[in-house]
């Protein structure tokens, strides 16, 4: 009869796994990428409330990762690959060429295409809103 040794394993922190260094650990396996914005008229657009309707419509990981992508092409820093680059290119807003994402240098309105994705009230919701901003009474 054999006894098993216990196998040796490294100290580990409490919470460890859902703590920032486990974010930092996923995240250094991704690539880093340039940002570059393109220019977009914004329409005059109230940016909280455009956010509110992308959100809806491709939900907040995708909305968040344009916003962080916005942000670098404005400061020219580089960053990791979004998570949700793929949606991000679905929907139109983001193109790659290279090691370079181009973005719209601010929240674009929706896309017509993607207006088809929300529910028929929020897509009225969307329209008369949009409405009202650009033929203020």
């Amino acid at each position: 009869m054999s006894t098993l040794a216990p196998v040796p394993t490294p100290p580990v922190r409490p919470h460890a796994a859902s703590g920032a260094g486990a974010h930092v650990a996923y995240l250094s396996g991704r690539p880093m990428v340039r940002a570059w914005p393109y220019p977009i008229d914004d329409l005059g657009l109230d940016p909280h409330q455009l956010r509110r309707f992308w959100v809806a419509a491709v939900g907040p990981g995708p909305v968040e990762d344009l916003m962080r992508l916005i942000s670098a092409a404005h400061r020219r820093k580089p960053l990791r690959l979004p998570r949700w680059l793929d949606v991000l290119l679905e929907e139109r807003v983001a193109h790659v060429v290279g090691r370079v994402v181009w973005v719209p240098s601010g929240l674009p309105p929706l896309p017509r295409g993607t207006l088809t994705r929300l529910s028929p009230a929020i897509r009225r919701r969307y329209l008369e809103w949009l409405r009202s901003q650009l033929c203020p009474r």
